[in-house]
């Protein structure tokens, strides 16, 4: 268990206390020791170059986040040296200098490095038809490079110039931290790195469309609530309740491409030029790709998980339970929509309840009958009436605000 510095401002006593217990955690995620050793040392060196965790709350809180982070950019540069190797293998017959160009120039056109980036990739493209090839092969894998950061692109570049990744050793650094010199005069050197934060929540019936400052949109059903987090390289949503819809921003957006995760109390996702929805359930996380991409980070993994355009997956802490092909009822409500086909009544009345201002009860006797159909979710007194039309059901209005559901005559008899 983490343990607390005995003052904010001790860096060095963090260090001491956490780093073995650190090193295990990375380790059981990684399954290499030193590869773990190197995280840890990342982290730590994270924290050295900035000073909000000062001013944090919960130190040892702040400190996994960084972690988490730093073990989130491993995994995306494996990625780049994964669909580096993969996109120009000797097959393709692209020489390795033009195939490592191409790469920079997507990378400094994704980060906007200069203005004219595009117009550098055109006139360099024109020059030779490995230019042209190669350029073509990189579009092919270009999704393995969507969710990088300005910061994320300059090591992978450094990925890119070697085969085996190489690292920065930082040990005088935080030999100075083990021994508590120093540690306060490096920090105040650094420049300020912000953290933003803030809630947004819809009532019953409500819906809400956010967007980031990377050019995405956020829609929240009903009875959703998130925190929005955002500071220098990244953004992140943490769904607390509800369910939300997310479209990441075109890839000739001008905004920054700043990556994007989507925390849920099972898991962590991110995703990779795409539409999904996400969706808090009671013990589970259900998540829904339209199209792209999405990767699970973290949760009952050990590495991430790929979830596919068209599937739906299903997970808790401890495993993944479902993954079934995407249906129109999944997202549906981000069109007004309630879509059922032979949906159990009791499982409708459950979904229908969200959008409605009140209380629906339901008679056990009506839990063998199904609905089928499309039913708007913001007109939800006439769904119920119409119900009442096509099954054997009655309504009560008990009050303005309560309506139970009885079986008719018809079906007692």
């Amino acid at each position: 268990m983490l343990k607390e510095p005995s003052t904010h401002n001790d860096l060095g006593m963090l260090y001491r206390q956490n780093r073995q217990w650190l090193l295990g955690w990375l380790c059981k995620r990684l399954g290499c020791n030193h590869r773990a050793a190197d995280l840890v040392q990342d982290t730590f060196v994270r924290l050295l170059k900035r000073d909000e965790w000062q001013h944090a709350r919960e130190p040892k809180a702040y400190l996994m986040t960084v972690a988490k982070r730093v073990l989130i950019d491993h995994w995306r540069h494996q990625r780049i040296e994964d669909a580096y190797l993969e996109a120009f293998k000797p097959t393709h017959d692209i020489p390795d200098q033009v195939a490592q160009h191409a790469i920079e120039l997507l990378m400094d056109w994704q980060t906007q490095a200069a203005p004219n980036t595009w117009d550098r990739i055109l006139d360099w493209r024109r020059e030779h038809p490995d230019h042209e090839r190669a350029w073509q092969q990189i579009e092919v894998t270009y999704k393995h490079f969507a969710a990088l950061s300005p910061a994320s692109t300059e090591l992978a570049r450094q990925t890119l110039n070697s085969s085996q990744q190489t690292r920065r050793r930082t040990v005088k650094m935080l030999t100075l931290l083990c021994v508590g010199v120093g540690g306060g005069l490096l920090l105040s050197q650094q420049p300020d790195h912000t953290i933003q934060q803030a809630y947004h929540q819809t009532d019953t019936g409500e819906q809400l469309t956010l967007e980031l400052m990377n050019g995405s949109l956020v829609q929240l059903n009903s009875r959703t609530i998130i925190q929005l987090e955002r500071n220098l390289e990244d953004i992140q949503i943490r769904l607390l309740q509800g369910e939300i819809f997310i479209r990441t921003a075109a890839l000739d957006s001008s905004a920054p491409r700043l990556p994007l995760f989507v925390t849920t109390q099972q898991g962590l996702l991110t995703p990779v030029g795409t539409e999904f929805n996400v969706r808090q359930l009671a013990t589970t996380t259900e998540v829904s790709v339209l199209a792209g991409q999405v990767l699970l980070l973290s949760g009952p993994i050990t590495q991430p998980h790929v979830i596919p355009t068209g599937h739906v997956i299903t997970f808790s802490k401890d495993q993944l339970l479902e993954q079934r092909p995407i249906h129109p009822s999944d997202a549906a409500w981000t069109h007004g929509m309630l879509i059922a086909e032979g949906m159990p009544l009791r499982q409708f009345i459950n979904e229908l309840s969200v959008h409605h201002l009140g209380v629906i009860r339901l008679d056990p006797a009506l839990d063998t009958l199904r609905v089928s159909g499309s039913y708007p979710i913001h007109d939800t007194q006439n769904v119920l009436e119409s119900l009442s039309y096509s099954l054997p059901i009655q309504l009560k209005h008990v009050s303005r605000y309560w309506i139970s559901l009885h079986p008719s005559k018809e079906l007692k008899k």
